[in-house]
């Protein structure tokens, strides 16, 4: 049974690497876009606070200017976030290969819409043409937001299921070793009943991702499928625990 489950991990461990990788790397170069946010936004700040005290017309120029260069970096900045985001769904996408190309090919929507602002925001020319695209960027980012929500719900979920598929393998070779016997069909026996309530409530969890939003309004639904989440990790815990128990007694 060991030797199986370390079989599993290793082969589990050498399939993702690459994806693994890569992932790692979006990841860095988020960070590294977080960072040249910030900066632009205290610079930002900075500017809009010399412009409120002497409200010159190079104040209000320079005011201008740094406010479109943090615009622009934040774009960069989510486009660097969602592709994070679509290719860490490669990793376990084997468990829902449609659904989850669907969010990749949406993902990829919004990151070439953001690389489209980018063409936009230097023609920003006044302040009322940077709020009157801000009011746009609102609206667009409710629909942002909730696939944001709805891949790290799916990749929580398939890594879920990754974890039962598993578990199931695992208690398959338990079941047919000899020394099993009649004694711990009982204990096993409940192993079916807790994968059923893992499925239901990421079944639950998958619901809320399809949750309607309003136009101007993101209805955060993440905490609510966290919920969800966090109850198949004690389902799921809880049958390693069986599987555990009954390998010691085999092993007795």
């Amino acid at each position: 049974m060991l030797s199986l489950l370390l079989g599993l991990v290793m082969a589990q461990e050498a399939t993702a690497t690459p994806t693994i990788s890569l992932i790692n790397q979006y990841k860095q170069d988020y960070n590294f876009q977080i960072s040249e946010y910030q900066k632009r936004y205290l610079d930002y700040v900075d500017k809009k606070e010399v412009y409120t005290k002497y409200r010159t017309v190079s104040t209000e120029k320079d005011k201008i200017t740094a406010t479109k260069t943090a615009l622009f970096a934040r774009n960069i900045m989510l486009k660097t976030y969602l592709m994070a985001l679509r290719v860490s769904l490669d990793e376990f996408k084997s468990y829902n290969p449609t659904s989850i190309s669907k969010t990749q090919i949406e993902l990829s929507r919004w990151e070439d819409w953001c690389a489209e602002q980018n063409l936009i925001i230097p023609n920003l020319n006044s302040q009322q043409d940077i709020t009157n695209w801000i009011d746009i960027f609102k609206e667009k980012y409710v629909s942002i937001q909730q696939i944001i929500y709805t891949t790290l719900t799916q990749n929580q979920i398939n890594q879920r299921l990754e974890i039962l598929n598993l578990t199931k393998l695992l208690s398959e070779n338990i079941k047919n070793d000899p020394k099993t016997g009649t004694m711990l069909n009982d204990w096993l026996s409940a192993l079916p009943i807790k994968s059923d309530l893992v499925t239901a409530s990421l079944k639950i969890a998958t619901d809320f991702t399809t949750a309607k939003q309003l136009s101007n309004r993101f209805d955060n639904f993440y905490p609510e499928a966290k919920v969800e989440l966090n109850r198949t990790n004690i389902y799921l815990t809880n049958m390693l625990s069986d599987l555990r128990a009954v390998a010691i007694k085999l092993n007795q």
